[in-house]
């Protein structure tokens, strides 16, 4: 198959299996985990960072200590921590798990523009 732009099978795939096993892992156990002990927005926080720091495996080995200094790792803090805000005003992982995929997406679709 040839490129179809932003509906790439791979991008699709990737970006929805990305968007369901995250969700399930940050959102899902350990945010919920976190707002017990904490509260809402320092369980979003910590998240937020655990879900960063795993966008850059590569950071927790000490191979890339400049990340934490990239745009990148900060959007995607950002990016957790609203996702786990909005887990928590909606109670609908479904809900977060489309909003990460779309977000998936359209990152896909902007790194190729």
């Amino acid at each position: 198959i040839d490129t179809w732009g932003i509906f790439q099978p791979v991008w699709i795939a990737s970006s929805l299996s990305a968007a369901v096993i995250e969700e399930l892992a940050f959102r899902g156990f350990l945010f919920n985990r976190q707002a017990e002990k904490y509260g809402i927005v320092k369980a979003a926080l910590i998240c937020a960072i655990l879900f960063a720091l795993y966008h850059y495996p590569e950071f927790l080995v000490g191979q890339n200590l400049q990340a934490l200094f990239g745009v990148r790792f900060w959007v995607i803090t950002v990016m957790g921590f609203l996702f786990s805000l909005a887990f928590a005003k909606w109670k609908n992982l479904g809900m977060i798990m489309l909003i990460h995929f779309v977000w998936n997406m359209l990152c896909h679709w902007f790194a190729m523009a």
